[in-house]
Protein backbone atom coordinates (compact mmCIF):
# COMPACT_ATOMS: atom_id res chain seq x y z
CA UNK A 1 0.00 0.00 0.00
CA UNK A 2 1.90 3.16 -1.10
CA UNK A 3 1.02 6.28 1.01
CA UNK A 4 -0.27 8.35 -1.90
CA UNK A 5 -2.98 5.62 -3.08
CA UNK A 6 -6.80 5.56 -2.58
CA UNK A 7 -6.61 2.83 0.02
CA UNK A 8 -4.46 4.36 2.04
CA UNK A 9 -6.07 7.47 1.78
CA UNK A 10 -9.27 5.48 2.91
CA UNK A 11 -7.48 3.42 5.50
CA UNK A 12 -6.01 6.44 7.47
CA UNK A 13 -9.98 8.00 6.62
CA UNK A 14 -12.22 5.72 7.84
CA UNK A 15 -9.09 4.58 10.51
CA UNK A 16 -9.62 8.57 12.13
CA UNK A 17 -13.16 8.38 12.43
CA UNK A 18 -13.33 5.14 14.19
CA UNK A 19 -10.09 6.07 16.45
CA UNK A 20 -12.23 9.30 17.33
CA UNK A 21 -15.58 8.53 17.46
CA UNK A 22 -16.55 4.73 17.83
CA UNK A 23 -13.45 3.74 19.65
CA UNK A 24 -12.87 6.83 22.06
CA UNK A 25 -12.45 4.60 25.12
CA UNK A 26 -10.03 1.59 23.58
CA UNK A 27 -8.10 3.92 21.01
CA UNK A 28 -5.23 2.07 21.06
CA UNK A 29 -7.16 -1.28 20.16
CA UNK A 30 -8.17 0.80 17.22
CA UNK A 31 -4.63 1.78 16.63
CA UNK A 32 -3.22 -2.18 16.84
CA UNK A 33 -6.41 -2.90 14.32
CA UNK A 34 -5.10 -0.21 11.87
CA UNK A 35 -1.57 -1.31 11.90
CA UNK A 36 -2.28 -5.03 11.80
CA UNK A 37 -4.69 -4.18 8.59
CA UNK A 38 -1.70 -2.10 6.93
CA UNK A 39 0.85 -4.66 7.84
CA UNK A 40 -1.38 -7.79 6.36
CA UNK A 41 -1.84 -5.09 3.14
CA UNK A 42 1.63 -4.67 2.71
CA UNK A 43 1.82 -8.68 2.46
CA UNK A 44 1.98 -11.69 4.79
CA UNK A 45 5.76 -10.57 5.72
CA UNK A 46 5.25 -7.52 7.38
CA UNK A 47 2.56 -8.74 9.35
CA UNK A 48 4.92 -11.86 10.80
CA UNK A 49 7.59 -8.89 11.47
CA UNK A 50 4.99 -6.51 13.37
CA UNK A 51 3.49 -9.92 15.43
CA UNK A 52 6.94 -11.17 16.01
CA UNK A 53 8.04 -7.70 17.04
CA UNK A 54 4.97 -7.19 18.82
CA UNK A 55 5.70 -10.46 20.93
CA UNK A 56 9.21 -10.51 21.67
CA UNK A 57 9.05 -7.29 23.26
CA UNK A 58 6.12 -7.93 25.22
CA UNK A 59 7.45 -10.74 26.43
CA UNK A 60 10.55 -8.73 27.32
CA UNK A 61 9.00 -6.53 29.19
CA UNK A 62 7.01 -8.82 31.25
CA UNK A 63 10.54 -10.43 31.60
CA UNK A 64 12.42 -7.16 32.94
CA UNK A 65 9.12 -6.48 35.15
CA UNK A 66 9.89 -9.85 36.95
CA UNK A 67 12.97 -8.98 37.32
CA UNK A 68 12.71 -5.78 39.21
CA UNK A 69 10.29 -7.43 41.23
CA UNK A 70 12.62 -10.47 42.29
CA UNK A 71 15.68 -8.04 42.56
CA UNK A 72 13.49 -6.15 45.16
CA UNK A 73 12.31 -8.90 47.03
CA UNK A 74 15.64 -10.44 47.49
CA UNK A 75 17.02 -6.56 48.44
CA UNK A 76 14.28 -6.50 50.90
CA UNK A 77 14.51 -9.72 52.42
CA UNK A 78 15.97 -9.08 56.42
CA UNK A 79 19.34 -9.97 57.23
CA UNK A 80 21.02 -8.81 53.99
CA UNK A 81 23.73 -6.71 54.53
CA UNK A 82 24.54 -3.32 52.56
CA UNK A 83 27.15 -5.28 50.21
CA UNK A 84 24.94 -8.22 49.21
CA UNK A 85 22.24 -5.58 48.23
CA UNK A 86 24.89 -3.63 45.68
CA UNK A 87 25.54 -7.72 44.28
CA UNK A 88 21.86 -8.21 44.40
CA UNK A 89 21.43 -5.06 42.37
CA UNK A 90 24.25 -5.62 39.81
CA UNK A 91 23.19 -9.01 38.95
CA UNK A 92 19.66 -8.22 38.08
CA UNK A 93 21.11 -4.86 36.03
CA UNK A 94 23.30 -7.87 34.19
CA UNK A 95 20.46 -9.97 33.41
CA UNK A 96 17.93 -6.87 32.70
CA UNK A 97 21.05 -6.13 30.10
CA UNK A 98 21.15 -9.32 28.44
CA UNK A 99 17.41 -10.12 28.39
CA UNK A 100 17.54 -6.76 26.27
CA UNK A 101 20.34 -7.79 24.34
CA UNK A 102 18.43 -11.14 23.24
CA UNK A 103 15.43 -8.51 22.28
CA UNK A 104 17.12 -6.97 20.50
CA UNK A 105 19.07 -9.49 18.48
CA UNK A 106 16.45 -11.75 17.76
CA UNK A 107 14.19 -8.69 16.54
CA UNK A 108 17.06 -7.66 14.09
CA UNK A 109 17.60 -11.00 13.03
CA UNK A 110 14.00 -11.29 11.86
CA UNK A 111 14.39 -7.90 10.40
CA UNK A 112 17.41 -8.87 8.56
CA UNK A 113 15.95 -11.91 6.93
CA UNK A 114 12.76 -10.20 5.66
CA UNK A 115 14.94 -6.94 4.53
CA UNK A 116 18.25 -8.16 3.18
CA UNK A 117 17.73 -12.36 2.56
CA UNK A 118 17.35 -11.93 -1.02
CA UNK A 119 20.49 -9.66 -1.62
CA UNK A 120 22.45 -11.59 -0.04
CA UNK A 121 20.88 -14.34 -1.76
CA UNK A 122 21.74 -12.69 -4.88
CA UNK A 123 24.93 -12.09 -4.00
CA UNK A 124 26.25 -15.72 -2.87
CA UNK A 125 24.85 -16.70 -5.89
CA UNK A 126 26.97 -14.00 -8.02
CA UNK A 127 30.24 -15.30 -6.30
CA UNK A 128 29.34 -19.18 -6.03
CA UNK A 129 28.60 -18.39 -10.09
CA UNK A 130 31.98 -16.58 -10.57
CA UNK A 131 33.57 -19.57 -8.38
CA UNK A 132 32.36 -22.31 -11.17
CA UNK A 133 33.16 -20.09 -13.95
CA UNK A 134 36.63 -19.59 -12.48
CA UNK A 135 37.05 -23.67 -12.67
CA UNK A 136 35.51 -24.01 -16.20
CA UNK A 137 38.23 -21.49 -17.39
CA UNK A 138 41.29 -23.11 -15.63
CA UNK A 139 40.01 -26.81 -16.53
CA UNK A 140 39.55 -26.00 -20.30
CA UNK A 141 41.89 -23.25 -20.95
CA UNK A 142 39.99 -20.29 -22.23
CA UNK A 143 41.03 -17.11 -22.52
CA UNK A 144 39.31 -14.16 -20.32
CA UNK A 145 38.13 -12.74 -23.52
CA UNK A 146 36.60 -15.57 -24.47
CA UNK A 147 34.85 -15.27 -21.20
CA UNK A 148 33.55 -11.91 -21.53
CA UNK A 149 32.31 -12.99 -25.11
CA UNK A 150 30.58 -15.46 -23.58
CA UNK A 151 28.87 -13.84 -20.45
CA UNK A 152 27.82 -10.88 -23.22
CA UNK A 153 25.94 -13.09 -25.03
CA UNK A 154 24.20 -14.59 -21.97
CA UNK A 155 23.58 -11.23 -21.10
CA UNK A 156 22.17 -10.31 -24.45
CA UNK A 157 20.13 -13.29 -24.51
CA UNK A 158 18.57 -12.90 -20.91
CA UNK A 159 17.44 -9.14 -21.89
CA UNK A 160 15.21 -10.64 -24.97
CA UNK A 161 13.20 -12.27 -22.51
CA UNK A 162 12.79 -9.18 -19.91
CA UNK A 163 15.48 -10.39 -17.74
CA UNK A 164 18.01 -7.20 -17.32
CA UNK A 165 21.19 -7.27 -15.90
CA UNK A 166 20.53 -5.55 -12.82
CA UNK A 167 18.24 -8.68 -11.55
CA UNK A 168 21.18 -11.47 -12.35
Amino acid sequence: MEIYSLSFFLLVSVGLILYYTVFSRCQWICLLGLSLLFFTASGWKGLVFLLFTALTIWLGGLQLAKLDADSAARRKAPGITKDEKKAIKAQAVRRKKCLVAAVLTANFLVLGYFKYWSYFAELLSGAFFLRLLKKYRTSTRISRSSVRKRWKNCVISLSNFGISDASI
